[in-house]
């Protein structure tokens, strides 16, 4: 979960929305299953919360809902507060290539087989996908998967670190964040308090002397002054205790840090925040100190570039917005540039273009399967007979699949189309570098025959 979610929150937070998570801390510690496609049907039911909604934000919620024997039924539901579903489209939405609301998904981009997909895999699974939603109101999806227990959750990691270490103080706006932390906190023990007055809030609980506040979190784009004000009456309320004060960054952009430094804000959380990171920070004595602007990152580190790939020239067929983003950061950090084709029409003239004297050839195509307008396996086609009519069949570059079926029949039903190899969705970057390199190694054999 936490994987997907951070995968995603680039694509939430450029549209201005929030996106959060929240586990169970008494689930079972490791389940047996498999990975890739329970990963995959979280991408897809996240990916589309993030698609369809354009105010608020995305919350996604992880446990076990019910222990079966060996087993555990585990629950991942996703809710947004996008444009929602009527309940006709509701009836339909599992359906191949069915969207909902056929109008908005033309705008959005996407064929609606996804959720078709992961109701195939999650029913696999011993389990299904269900939906609860308004037009206009947001959605709820869940998706259930039965899956062995192999770990039970030691005994040691049950006892929470908050249990009389004072109250927290949430104070900032971010509803859907604020929600998630709230819960998260409240699962280590910690009493937590909202308020949208934070002034109003650590006097009332100072008062109540129930509840001191020791931990007070902010928003790093706040007003530093105001969160400044809210620490200092939460250490005057509480003389001689040590008050920490927390901000919540955002990677991708660049805070400015040391008016909070100043305040006496020691201690950072970097959204989508981790629920073992609360654990580490608010534990005693573990809060991490704030660092200086200049080491913050402004977005996740690059992993090191694979150099026998470096350079090829790949051409990106993918009507989705967000899986075409994805797909495209993955190609650049293993250095490679990128032409994206919207759907199959766009990627037949990318390679008829790229055939033109004194154009640079594509090294690959990755092709999606299901596109608006011309679908993958009709676009190989098409590439295929006008490269036959030039007698160029030779210098076509490898043409691969990317499709999120799963199962055998789909791969050989790509093949049998023409195309030359398969990447199932949602693919690692291992999974992407083993493809080319192995094409690398095809056509430097090809080539020495």
């Amino acid at each position: 979960m936490q994987g997907a979610v951070e995968l995603l929150a680039p694509a939430a937070h450029e549209k201005g929305l929030e996106i959060a998570w929240t586990t169970d801390p008494d689930q079972p510690f490791l389940l047996t299953g498999d990975a890739a496609r329970v990963r995959q049907i979280m991408l897809n039911l996240i990916g589309n919360a993030v698609k369809y909604t354009d105010r608020g934000g995305v919350l996604v919620r992880i446990h076990c809902e019910e222990r079966r024997g060996p087993n555990a039924l585990l629950a991942v539901h996703v809710k947004d507060t996008g444009i929602g579903l009527a309940p006709d489209a509701m009836a339909r939405l599992f359906g191949e290539f069915n969207q909902g609301d056929s109008e908005t998904a033309m705008r959005r981009g996407g064929t609606g087989l996804g959720l078709a997909i992961s109701r195939r895999l999650a029913r696999a699974m011993g389990g299904d996908i269900a939906v609860e939603s308004e037009r206009g109101r947001g959605a709820v999806f869940t998706a259930r998967l039965l899956l062995p227990v192999a770990v039970d959750r030691p005994e040691n990691a049950l006892r929470r670190p908050g249990k009389g270490s004072g109250a927290v103080l949430l104070a900032f706006d971010q509803l859907i964040e604020r929600k998630a932390l709230a819960v998260n906190l409240a699962a280590l023990g910690f009493e937590v308090i909202e308020s949208d007055d934070p002034l109003a809030g650590v006097e009332m609980e100072a008062a109540a002397w129930a509840r001191p506040v020791r931990h007070v979190v902010c928003d790093a784009e706040a007003d530093p002054a105001e969160a400044a004000a809210v620490l200092a009456r939460a250490q005057e309320m509480a003389p001689g205790a040590n008050v920490r004060g927390y901000l919540v960054v955002d990677p991708e952009t660049r805070p400015n840090l040391e008016q909070f430094r100043q305040a006496g804000f020691t201690a950072y959380l970097v959204r989508p925040v981790r629920p073992l990171t609360l654990k580490a920070r608010f534990a005693p004595d573990q809060a991490t100190s704030l660092p200086d602007e200049r080491s913050l990152p402004r977005t996740v580190p690059s992993e090191p570039r694979e150099p026998q790939i470096i350079g090829q020239h790949v051409l990106l067929a993918e009507d989705n917005a967000v899986n075409a983003l994805l797909a495209t950061r993955m190609l650049e950090k293993c250095g490679c540039t990128v032409e994206h084709a919207l759907d199959g029409e766009q990627a037949v003239a990318a390679v008829a273009a790229s055939m033109l004297p004194g154009h640079q050839r594509f090294d690959l195509v990755l092709m999606d399967v299901h596109m608006p307008r011309l679908d993958g396996l009709a676009a190989t086609a098409e590439i295929r007979r006008m490269a036959r009519e030039k007698a160029a069949l030779e210098d076509l570059p490898p043409m691969v699949a990317l499709t999120a079926n799963a199962f055998s029949e789909d791969r050989e039903r790509c093949l049998a189309a023409g195309l030359d190899d398969y990447l199932s969705k949602p693919f690692q970057k291992s999974d992407l570098v083993a493809l080319m390199e192995r094409w690398r190694r095809q056509r430097s054999k090809d080539a020495a025959a």
